[in-house]
């Protein structure tokens, strides 16, 4: 069942086997994943996207502040799929949250899903590819 899945470590896992960040790419998308503490996207994105930049990957997703999100910034796709455990932010009072994106080759479709593995409304995006 977990074969499929590329976990990085976070700020709060001891785990050595984990590594910091990974890369992904394959015949549709280019993507690049780290939990994000590195990078302090608690104070912001910047370092973040200097660093998807130099990438130039298409998606990146971080999830450290637990704050879910999904938004398009200078080109590219930035995923935060919420938590699990500790959900922040507006949507904190569904108990907690994952995302799936969907590659499509004239689209990204992220949907947000809550910790029973249904879909929130109202928190389905499309962007353009």
């Amino acid at each position: 069942m977990f074969n499929d899945l590329m976990p990085v470590i976070g700020n709060m896992d001891t785990d050595p086997m984990f590594p910091d960040d990974r890369d992904y790419a394959d015949d549709n998308f280019t993507l690049y994943q780290t939990h994000g503490h590195l990078v302090h996207t608690e104070v912001s994105l910047n370092q973040l996207r200097e660093v998807a930049s130099a990438k130039g990957v298409d998606v990146v997703t971080s999830g450290h502040t637990h704050v879910l999100g999904a938004e398009e910034i200078d080109g590219r796709l930035f995923i935060n799929p919420g938590s699990i455990a500790l959900p922040k932010g507006q949507y904190a009072y569904l108990g907690g949250t994952y995302a799936i994106l969907t590659v499509e080759p004239t689209q990204f479709i992220v949907q947000f899903y809550t910790r029973d593995m249904q879909p929130v409304d109202g928190l389905r995006f499309t962007f353009k590819r």
